[in-house]
C-alpha cells in the first residue's frame, strides 16, 4: 500500500491537517486501522474520535480544543503563591 499522503512519523503535533490525512487513508484503505496505530502510536479510542470529529464536522473538528488551566502560580520574591482568599474575608459580619 502506497503511503505517500501519510504524515511522516517525525512530526511536531498533530495538526488537524495531519489527522485529515491519517483519516482519508484509513477510510481509502491505503493503511490499515491496526497498522496506522501501531505507526502513529495511537490508542484506539484517539482514531476513533479523529474518525467521528471529522464525520461530525470535516476538518474543524480535528482541531485542538482548548482546556481550562488552573489559576496560574504567582511567583513573589522567590516564593510561590497560588491565589486564595483572606483569612480575614471569611470571619466577617455579613452587611445588613
Amino acid at each position: 500500500m502506497g503511503t505517500a499522503t501519510l504524515p511522516t512519523l517525525r512530526h511536531g503535533r498533530w495538526t488537524a491537517a495531519r489527522k485529515r490525512s491519517v483519516v482519508m487513508d484509513v477510510r481509502a484503505g491505503r493503511i490499515s486501522v491496526t497498522e496506522t496505530r501501531e505507526r502513529y502510536l495511537l490508542s484506539p479510542e484517539e482514531l476513533d474520535a479523529w474518525d467521528e470529529a471529522f464525520e461530525r464536522e470535516g476538518v474543524s473538528g480535528l482541531q485542538s480544543k482548548r482546556q481550562c488551566r488552573p489559576p496560574r502560580k504567582r511567583h513573589l520574591g522567590g516564593r510561590v503563591t497560588m491565589p486564595s482568599i483572606t483569612t480575614s474575608a471569611l470571619f466577617e459580619a455579613p452587611d445588613d
